[in-house]
């Protein structure tokens, strides 16, 4: 149910923003990776975030750099 109400948001966000990409194709913004990445380290937070803080750290952590990573690589313009 969470990856429905993910990419139904995100899917929605990206036509109303109409962001295009560096290589000229549609719907940039937001990222769905960096979206998932973030929806995977709270099911992490939820799930194992009792047991051990590290879970949430090393989930949100990872989902940071999922989205500065996809910022930082841009493609080539051709």
């Amino acid at each position: 149910m969470s990856n429905i109400i993910l990419n139904g948001t995100t899917q929605s966000i990206k036509r109303i923003t109409a962001v295009t990409r560096p290589d000229g194709t549609p719907n940039a913004f937001p990222s769905g990776h960096a979206a998932e990445a973030f929806a995977s380290a709270e099911f992490l937070r939820r799930e194992y975030g009792e047991q051990s803080v590290w879970y949430t750290v090393s989930g949100y952590t990872a989902a940071a750099a999922v989205a500065v990573l996809r910022m930082y690589n841009k493609p080539a313009l051709a």
